[in-house]
């Protein structure tokens, strides 16, 4: 079975704050402006996005010189397959990334679609494949990526796959497949200033820093709203062409 070499996974962008004195869905508020859907990235995922290609290129300076990404999944929205959840966080985060590289974004997979996505990922023999999902369904699918790449035949999910913690954003683990068995590490995107800039502590603690998570105040907030409108306005312009490259 001829393998990707390296499959890179990350949680989708940031999300937006519920509005105070409303449930979770349908509506989430930023400091300016009126409420927006909680389905999309907060303005700092977006300028996440706007970073992604920059922090992928230096980590595979570090792990694999001279190679690129080759391959792109996201799991899918409800606007592309609707039995999916409705977030389009998942392939939002990649647009950009996408559009400078001039790659399609596979959305062919719900976010619970572990064994087929990994299938799926596996099925790209010699790439660079970044994955970006949902963080619950990224132990899983990492442990199937592993189980099935050691063995086609695997009946489960390789053990040991910490969970993702639910505060965290600004990691990527990291399945290198060029061994004899797959290996597993975790490295820090470094694209916000908020970032940790080391890899995590399962408990979603920064190494060497008082705080847990990057969480930034509000005037930070606002800065990063209003940097993300033009990020925003070319999501809206580029978003179509995912659902036509599943249809």
């Amino acid at each position: 079975m001829s393998l990707p070499d390296i499959v890179i996974f990350t949680r989708h962008c940031d999300k937006l704050r519920p509005c105070k004195g409303s449930s979770k869905y349908p509506q989430c508020c930023t400091n300016s402006g009126p409420p927006q859907s909680c389905d999309d990235c907060s303005p700092q995922g977006y300028l996440r996005g706007a970073g992604m290609l920059n922090s992928l290129e230096n980590l595979l300076d570090e792990i694999a010189p001279g190679r690129q990404v080759t391959q792109l999944y996201a799991a899918a929205s409800a606007d592309i397959i609707p039995r999916c959840a409705h977030s389009r966080r998942t392939w939002e985060l990649l647009v950009q990334t996408a559009s400078s590289l001039n790659l399609p974004i596979n959305t062919r997979y719900c976010s619970t679609d572990h064994i087929q996505a990994a299938k799926g990922i596996l099925s790209n023999s010699g790439k660079i494949v970044v994955v970006s999902w949902e963080h619950t369904n990224i132990p899983a699918l990492v442990g199937w990526t592993m189980a099935l790449a050691i063995n086609p035949r695997a009946d489960k999910p390789l053990d040991g796959i910490p969970q993702w913690h639910g505060n965290v954003f600004d990691q990527y683990w990291v399945v290198d497949l060029r061994g004899k068995r797959p290996a597993f590490s975790i490295y820090p995107q470094s694209i916000l200033p908020t970032d940790c800039p080391f890899a995590r502590e399962p408990n979603g603690k920064c190494p060497g820093k008082d705080v847990y998570f990057g969480e930034s105040d509000a005037e930070t907030d606002l800065v990063y709203e209003r940097s993300s409108s033009a990020i925003i306005l070319l999501l809206v312009l580029i978003g179509g062409m995912l659902i036509l490259y599943n249809k």
